[in-house]
């Protein structure tokens, strides 16, 4: 294997492991539904503040706050992401190899 072959496939190996560290996640509710979230460490899931506010004589109240925080990482997104990566190392292995012979 080539320097450069060994580059590329370090950098996916790195680029793997940010991503376990930065997953995406979801919100799952009581209807089992799940609703996105974004990307957030590991140790800090995301969380997403709902203010409802009002104007009232020139006044902003806040009515109500609701805060969810996502409960579950998804997987499904991540496998993906990682399954992507994983055939474009692959090609660029293989095209690197291709060009040196």
């Amino acid at each position: 294997m080539q320097k450069t072959q060994k580059i590329v496939v370090l950098t996916g190996i790195i680029l793997i492991f940010l991503m376990g560290i930065f997953p995406p996640w979801l919100y799952v509710d009581e209807s089992k539904v799940g609703h996105p979230m974004g990307y957030a460490p590991i140790w800090k899931p995301p969380v997403d503040r709902q203010r409802d506010t009002a104007e009232l004589l020139g006044f902003k109240l806040q009515m109500d706050i609701q805060t969810q925080k996502a409960n579950t990482i998804d997987l499904a997104r991540l496998l993906i992401q990682i399954a992507i990566l994983s055939v474009v190392t692959t090609g660029v292995v293989v095209l690197l190899k291709k060009a040196s012979v």
